[in-house]
């Protein structure tokens, strides 16, 4: 059975992000995502991507450590 690919738009409706914090999360390592290509354009694997959002997939690059998100106060 073959993996689904996703590109940086469907994961991004997928996961109901905007498109910019997806890609910022996944170049931080919070998200899993893979390069192929010359230009280096990410994708998503949509097993990847659930096992995230239940909490049982983190990226090698990050694992064990909380995401650095900046949120503003006020």
């Amino acid at each position: 059975m073959s993996e689904e690919l996703l590109t940086g738009k469907e994961a991004a409706e997928f996961l109901k992000l905007s498109y910019h914090y997806l890609m910022r999360l996944a170049s931080q390592g919070v998200i899993p995502s893979h390069q192929k290509g010359r230009k280096c354009k990410r994708y998503f694997l949509k097993s990847e991507l659930i096992a995230w959002l239940k909490g049982e997939g983190a990226s090698p690059k990050r694992r064990g450590r909380k995401p650095s998100l900046k949120f503003p106060v006020g």
